[in-house]
């Protein structure tokens, strides 16, 4: 029922690891600024790795509910093939949403400056940089947010999954 507890703490740590240490950096040279390629990669790595941890939760809690309800078959339903695979596949889906987010937010051009003057690579700021209309794109980012919370809450409030055969 654990096998998933190391994983959480590797993306939590790395989900920190993002952000942390460039925030230090400039505390101690009272420098704000970040480049655009530097934001973005900072933006994809916060972003995938927030949307893994969201899925990552709620195969958690899909695991539980199989080792709570179906204590004799929980090795058979959960090898460790389906593990690794349902892994994967809550990384995968992790990086696609930020691979989506990210380039709806760095496709218009940025016509004020090539750098952000924030501790942290935030939407609302790099949108702020850009010289195209942002309202539709940030609409946009925040429908496809509320889509991946509430496809994770529907998951764990769904009915018995269909990842293994029925009783």
């Amino acid at each position: 029922m654990c096998r998933f507890l190391p994983v959480l703490s590797l993306s939590e740590t790395c989900y920190t690891l993002v952000t942390i240490p460039n925030m230090l950096a400039h505390l101690l040279v009272e420098s704000q600024a970040i480049s655009i390629a530097g934001c973005r990669a900072q933006m994809f790595f916060f972003l995938g790795l927030g949307c893994s941890n969201c899925f990552l939760l709620t195969l958690m809690g899909y695991d539980c509910y199989v080792a709570i309800c179906h204590p004799l078959r929980y090795s058979v339903i959960m090898r460790p093939t389906v593990c690794l695979s349902l892994g994967a596949l809550v990384f995968c889906s992790g990086v696609s949403v930020a691979l989506l987010e990210t380039s709806m937010i760095f496709s218009a051009p940025f016509c004020r400056s090539d750098h952000m003057e924030h501790f942290f690579c935030d939407i609302a700021p790099v949108l702020k940089l850009s010289c195209a209309q942002s309202a539709g794109i940030a609409l946009a980012i925040f429908f496809l947010s509320i889509l991946v919370v509430l496809a994770s809450f529907l998951l764990i409030l769904s009915p018995t999954p269909s990842l293994w055969p029925p009783s």
